[in-house]
């Protein structure tokens, strides 16, 4: 592992996610067999391998560089921005990684963009707290975004578009739907059902179902009826442009 990445271990090891009031709903998964034929275990994310490392025997000194080795690309990326923000500020508990480091940790314990959620049985319970709970919209040129939470944590996610090419308006809604869970700054909403729209010239298409996914969704208040929302999986793919991020993936969502 590199040096870098190896002053986190120590605090991560000793500082479970529930400390930050988080927890970690897909299991990381176990180290891969290491026999002839054995499958290539799935990589990590970011907060998939802080558990790992969490979760490792006291005994076994190699268990939590196998974890930070078993991230993915955007895992160690992540890992490695908040370990120069922990050898930067000299972090020793989560205090100080809230203050000092608190970008890089909301981007290590966001799920993965674009992500498919858990299996539906592994799923959290929604959890909504009551003033938030309401349809949340933004219309800007053509472009809606429409977030709905509800008392019982059930949630939906709507993004709709529409053009017009020479008097013939067309429309394309995607509404993912599932359970949403608030935790500190962030909104995330674990879909199970996706039901896409299209309306061409006049003529609708039939529904179509789409891939469940995970969406992350950073958020801040802006007085009592705004969110201001960062859309994970855009964000990710502008990740070296602060601009792009806030010109493409950042919403204004005003209470309807």
């Amino acid at each position: 592992m590199k040096p870098l990445l190896s002053s986190i271990v120590a605090i991560l090891t000793a500082m479970p996610l529930g400390v930050l009031g988080c927890t970690v709903t897909q299991a990381a998964p176990g180290a891969p067999d290491s026999g002839a034929g054995a499958a290539e275990a799935p990589r990590l994310s970011c907060v998939q391998s802080w558990q790992c490392i969490v979760d490792c025997p006291d005994a076994d000194q190699a268990c939590p560089d196998a974890c930070v080795e078993k991230a993915d690309e955007e895992g160690k990326r992540k890992l490695t921005a908040l370990a120069e923000c922990i050898q930067t500020k000299m972090c020793a508990d989560a205090s100080c990684l809230q203050t000092e480091c608190r970008a890089p940790l909301a981007a290590c314990l966001q799920a993965p963009a674009g992500s498919r959620p858990p299996a539906p049985s592994q799923i959290p319970a929604g959890d909504v707290p009551g003033d938030l709970v309401g349809s949340w919209v933004n219309v800007n040129s053509g472009t809606t975004v429409r977030l709905t939470l509800n008392a019982d944590g059930s949630a939906s996610y709507l993004t709709g578009f529409v053009s017009n090419i020479k008097g013939c308006f067309s429309t394309k809604t995607t509404t993912e739907s599932g359970n949403a869970v608030v935790t500190g700054d962030t909104i995330t909403v674990y879909s199970d059902q996706v039901v896409v729209k299209e309306v061409v010239c006049s003529t609708s298409f039939p529904s179509e179902g789409g891939t469940p996914t995970v969406i992350s969704l950073p958020y801040s208040r802006e007085g009592a009826d705004t969110l201001k929302t960062i859309n994970g999986t855009c964000a990710a793919k502008y990740a070296d442009s602060e601009y792009s991020i806030k010109a493409y993936c950042t919403e204004r969502l005003k209470r309807e």
